[in-house]
């Protein structure tokens, strides 16, 4: 070592007041670290009295075993260390164990705590504590304070030369619709807070926001009223009206709950945008904490139907009735139904099971099976009316339709029923558990047309790659590719929708998940290169097919084997595909190059055309159940 460098050494460790091992000291094993930080002073600190609030503070805690020098120790805000109000603890300043220093504006450091400011501690050239960026919530009742439990800075009541506490309130965000719900808050957005816990919370001066954020820029948050509180597991619905929140909530908003003390309490993160969230899901908390699409569940616990891994399931109803079923004719109704299917491998005994309405289990209408069973793969439909065998409780409104074991666990339910019933459409369950309207199929799979159908479609798809694409060059063409398109006027989320071809099932490693955060602007178009987004080849006659994120059918075309790198299959302006030049990124141009034109199960399919692609969701559901 150099006569410098050991002068160095020996002046840096005897700042340190340590050993030599201290000199490798980092962050998080300082023993004095910044624990409080009061951006507006409070009453009776820093020359604060009673009736006056003093001056900004900063808090050290020493949480080491004996007594520690601040020699050489540097208190700084986001001008750093060596700006020129930086604060040099003076000589012989010393901090004792397991003890709190308060250190005053004006009478020790000189700058100003800004809103957004970042405070720092530093000794020997090296940060030993910090306080992170600001959020800006600091007021005469709220300081940012260190909460060791959680390992992060959080706003709470002032606790200067105290240990610093924390709320344990047990409130959450249960549920968010971003679009109508019927006879919901008069069809408009709602949120809705659930408390969890055991204990009465104090929601008193809490805020509820969008992503604007709040204060200045969220004009349109919501505050609680003085004494505001919720019973233990208790729910509270939050109209979007002038009585609570105002802001709207929309594609990937995200809402926020704050508590009193400016700490963020509950947070979806962003919703998952537009399409998923409908009159018939709402985006809702699971009891891990994390967050699904569901049905509508306001005022209640919420249900995922996809989580009840039993084999029957309600497959399908209908309040109104449909032709040629129950008692219907070739040009009228019969009587409502409700069509069960078991997807398991096995027969099962439906004796003792019972299935009821809204009204619950203790109805005097209430349906008991009584020596049924369902072979693996059986639809069994029951219809409604007086008859002995059919059900007797009447399905309308916002009915609920469950099915329990005789043991009273569930087995199936439809959640909330939306009333948008006719003989054209059931309400129909999906491959993931939830429900849609579609054409009546009973004692057939369900063919439900995804939300996105009039939106995303395949445009382009090439089988031998394309030059300067997908990894191609001016000479070399690069990997297959398929082109999604979006004919929406607002730019649409396609996280976790799936592409697969006719040789992949969804439980096949290649088939391709489209990865979150995946966004198609309005009329743009969107490509997706084998062996990055999906793992399969195309070749010859495959048929390559969309799903949404319900695992839906969407878009399916055909090939007919005539792919060059100079051709690709591309869709024309009334849905068919033709092999014309390659356009990948842009609009398509059929040059007539092959007037052979392929099949297409499009994106512009009507409800009554949806019948058309019966065999290609029939295909496609075996994969799903």
């Amino acid at each position: 070592m150099t006569g410098s460098s050991a002068t160095f050494a020996a002046v840096l460790m005897a700042t340190l007041g340590t050993s030599q091992g201290a000199f490798c000291e980092n962050r998080s094993s300082s023993v004095v670290k910044i624990t409080e930080v009061a951006s507006q002073g409070i009453f009776d600190v820093c020359g604060g009295r009673a009736t006056v609030p003093g001056d900004q503070y900063v808090e050290l805690h020493n949480n080491g075993i004996s007594e520690q020098s601040l020699n050489g120790y540097v208190l700084y805000d986001d001008k750093g260390p060596t700006g020129p109000e930086a604060y040099a603890f003076p000589d012989g300043e010393v901090i004792g164990a397991k003890s709190y220093k308060v250190v005053c504006r004006t009478t020790e450091f000189q700058f100003g705590i800004g809103d957004t400011d970042t405070i720092g501690l530093q000794a020997g050239g090296m940060e030993l504590s910090t306080s992170g960026v600001l959020p800006g919530f600091g007021d005469l009742t709220h300081t940012y304070q260190h909460n060791s439990g959680a390992g992060k800075f959080l706003y709470a009541a002032p606790t200067p030369g105290a240990q610093n506490k924390f709320q344990s309130d047990e409130v959450v965000i249960n549920e968010v619709a971003s679009e109508s719900v019927n006879n919901v808050c008069k069809g408009k957005d709602f949120v809705e807070l659930a408390n969890v816990g055991s204990n009465v919370a104090d929601v008193s001066g809490w805020l509820i926001h969008d992503d604007r954020g709040h204060g200045k820029n969220g004009t349109e948050e919501y505050i609680f009223a003085a004494d505001t509180k919720m019973a233990p597991q208790s729910f509270m619905l939050l109209c979007n009206n002038k009585e609570t929140f105002r802001f709207g909530i929309a594609g990937r908003d995200t809402i926020t709950l704050v508590d009193a003390n400016k700490q963020v309490v509950s947070t979806p993160g962003p919703l998952q945008g537009s399409g998923q969230s409908t009159n018939t899901s709402t985006y809702q908390r699971k009891s891990d904490g994390t967050y699904a699409y569901s049905f509508p569940s306001p005022d209640a616990a919420n249900t995922f139907f996809s989580e009840i891994e039993k084999p029957v399931v309600i497959n399908e109803l209908s309040t109104t009735g449909t032709y040629k079923t129950c008692g219907g004719s070739q040009d009228s109704g019969g009587n409502q139904y409700i069509e069960l299917l078991n997807t398991g491998d096995e027969e099962v005994d439906l004796t003792g099971y019972r299935m009821f309405d809204d009204k619950g289990p203790l109805s005097s209408t209430v349906h008991t099976f009584d020596n049924v069973t369902m072979a693996a793969g059986e639809y069994l439909l029951i219809c409604g009316s007086g008859k002995k065998g059919n059900f007797q409780f009447g399905i309308g409104g916002r009915d609920t339709i469950t099915l329990t074991e005789p043991n009273d666990d569930i087995v199936s339910t439809t959640g909330v029923l939306q009333n948008q019933f006719t003989t054209d459409l059931s309400y129909q369950r999906r491959n993931d558990g939830t429900y849609s309207f579609a054409i009546p199929s009973p004692g057939n799979e369900n063919v439900i047309i995804s939300d996105y159908a009039d939106y995303i479609f395949i445009n382009e798809i090439s089988d031998t790659g394309t030059y300067n694409v997908c990894g191609g060059d001016d000479k070399t063409p690069g990997a297959d590719f398929i082109e999604f398109g979006n004919k929406a006027k607002t730019a649409i989320d396609v996280s976790g929708f799936i592409i697969i071809d006719d040789d992949t099932d969804l439980s096949h490693k290649n088939a391709g998940v489209i990865p979150s955060g995946t966004i198609i602007k309005p009329d743009g178009f969107l490509i997706f290169c084998a062996d990055v987004d999906f793992n399969f080849g195309i070749a010859g006659r495959d048929e390559v097919t969309i799903l949404d994120n319900h695992g839906t059918l969407l878009s399916s075309s055909k090939l007919q084997g005539q792919g060059t790198p100079d051709l690709s299959f591309s869709r024309t302006g009334d849905g068919e595909f033709i092999y014309a030049t390659p356009t990948p990124g842009g609009e398509n141009m059929p040059d007539a190059k092959s007037g052979k034109t392929g099949s297409s199960a499009s994106s512009t399919l009507s409800v009554r055309s949806a019948l058309s692609t019966l065999f290609v969701a029939i295909s496609i559901s075996k994969f799903l159940f």
